[in-house]
């Protein structure tokens, strides 16, 4: 390890990795600090190396929340260094050591990388995908701060896999989000510029793009400014001025060589060498063509190996949401069944506790009319003779065997007429309401509302049966 990086790896621990252990999130943002320092300076093979060392040391110490962050920062100096495979190894070993209720910002920046790697080997979609999943956690960030970086970042992405989607409408519309949460706006700067410069219209707005990139850059980071450069020498290219194009992509090659970002390098010998075949020196355009071809032979295989990896990733993902969906249907239909046999219990309870009232009304009804034939004598089936015929006797009849009845139904209530005496005393007699009805010429419906009307005359309470009551009485 060199000994820059050493150092800096003592300093962080010395101020508060020994911490790191206990999950505080200071922690991790200083790792995350440290990171950036590296990333804005180019230095992704130190940064790798401090990652590493800073990975075996949340390892011995079992911490979860610092292996996951680590491989993250892994994963990405990987990808910047043209080793995806490997990086995809390290993504796939975050995933198993990040809880995502626990912190969702490191769970956000797991499927934010997922993203980028399925991006970069032209699975658009499946990169939306992830890129939507980390956007989803990111709701659940509190860090201000962090979440609006993020946003911007899983924005950016989305940006650029609908223009190779050919989506404009959602391309723009990420465009307009990365301007909304751009903390720094250099690379939105910069895109605007290069669709300008592609599309070969307002060179002059291309060139007002670029000259902003540059100026907000505050930190210098290696990376925007190569790639302000490289759209310089595109802007110039279109322009037809090619010396001044080439000595602006031989700038931006130079940052990208130091920094080591395989597929920016690789551009860059492209760009090069193109530009000096149209400068007509076919030498140094053999040359820089021939050093892309070996680096993109390379990247390629490098490509090949991460994409049958990713394919078997998201068939392995597929066949995990499919067994997910089995099991949700599994407890749906278990759910639905278990509803429907609690339905039919209660249903049942209800219907059995029903025929046992109805059973018991039959036998109290069974009991009144026992005793209403013990109290009448022979003249009780006289009397109902009377009352199925619709006898004009009846009433008079009735009082004269119910005397007593009818004496305190009327101390009860004096104000009965004779049609509700003459109700109160279908019900002594037990005669149901379709007897009623066929009796008196009426519905059903009509005898019932009649009842509900003698209920209110008589002064019952609710709760009060009205044929319970006239046969206690």
């Amino acid at each position: 390890m060199p000994l820059k990086s050493f150092l800096t790896f003592l300093m962080l621990l010395f101020f508060g990795l020994t911490s790191v252990v206990s999950g505080q999130q200071y922690d991790l943002r200083t790792l995350g600090r440290i990171n950036e320092k590296y990333a804005a300076e180019g230095k992704f093979e130190e940064a790798l190396e401090f990652n590493l060392s800073a990975l075996e040391f949340f390892k011995s110490n079992k911490n979860n929340e610092g292996i996951a962050s680590a491989d993250i920062f892994i994963s990405n100096y990987m990808d910047l260094l043209g080793k995806y495979d490997l990086g995809l190894k390290y993504l796939d070993d975050a995933k198993n050591h990040i809880d995502a209720g626990q912190n969702p910002f490191l769970y956000s920046k797991l499927y934010t990388n997922y993203g980028v790697y399925y991006s970069k080997i032209h699975l658009f979609r499946e990169s939306n995908k992830n890129l939507d999943k980390a956007l989803v956690s990111l709701k659940k960030v509190k860090d201000q701060e962090n979440r609006k970086k993020f946003l911007y970042h899983n924005y950016s992405w989305k940006w650029y896999n609908f223009e190779m989607l050919k989506m404009p409408d959602s391309a723009y519309s990420m465009r307009d989000r990365c301007l909304k949460y751009a903390t720094d706006p250099t690379m939105t700067y910069i895109k605007i510029a290069d669709d300008f410069i592609t599309r070969k219209v307002h060179l002059d707005s291309a060139e007002y793009y670029l000259n902003k990139s540059l100026s907000s850059n505050l930190t210098k980071a290696q990376y925007s400014t190569s790639k302000t450069l490289e759209n310089f020498g595109h802007l110039f290219k279109v322009k037809g001025d090619y010396q001044k194009a080439l000595s602006y992509y031989l700038q931006s090659l130079e940052i990208s060589r130091k920094s080591k970002h395989k597929t920016d390098v690789r551009e860059g010998f492209k760009n090069v060498s193109d530009i000096y075949k149209l400068l007509g020196n076919s030498e140094e355009s053999a040359r820089y063509f021939l050093k892309f071809t070996v680096l993109n032979d390379s990247i390629n295989l490098s490509e090949k190996k991460v994409m049958a990896h990713a394919v078997e990733r998201i068939l392995q993902e597929q066949k995990q949401e499919e067994q997910k969906e089995k099991k949700r249907l599994y407890a749906i239909a278990g759910g639905i069944i278990i509803l429907l046999l609690t339905v039919f219990f209660v249903i049942r309870r209800k219907y059995l506790k029903h025929q046992k009232n109805k059973d018991r009304l039959i036998e109290t009804q069974t009991q009144q009319v026992e005793v209403l034939k013990k109290k009448a004598g022979d003249a009780y089936d006289e009397i109902i003779q009377l009352a199925k015929e619709g006898d004009p006797f009846l009433m008079v009849k009735f009082k004269e065997i119910f005397h007593e009845f009818y004496e305190k139904l009327m101390a009860h209530t004096p104000d009965l007429t004779d049609h509700d005496l003459k109700s109160c005393a279908y019900i002594k007699l037990n005669l149901d309401n379709k007897d009623i009805s066929r009796l008196e010429n009426v519905t059903v419906r009509a005898i019932q509302t009649k009842r509900y009307r003698l209920k209110k005359k008589l002064n019952l309470p609710a709760e009060v049966d009205l044929v319970t009551w006239i046969n206690t009485l």
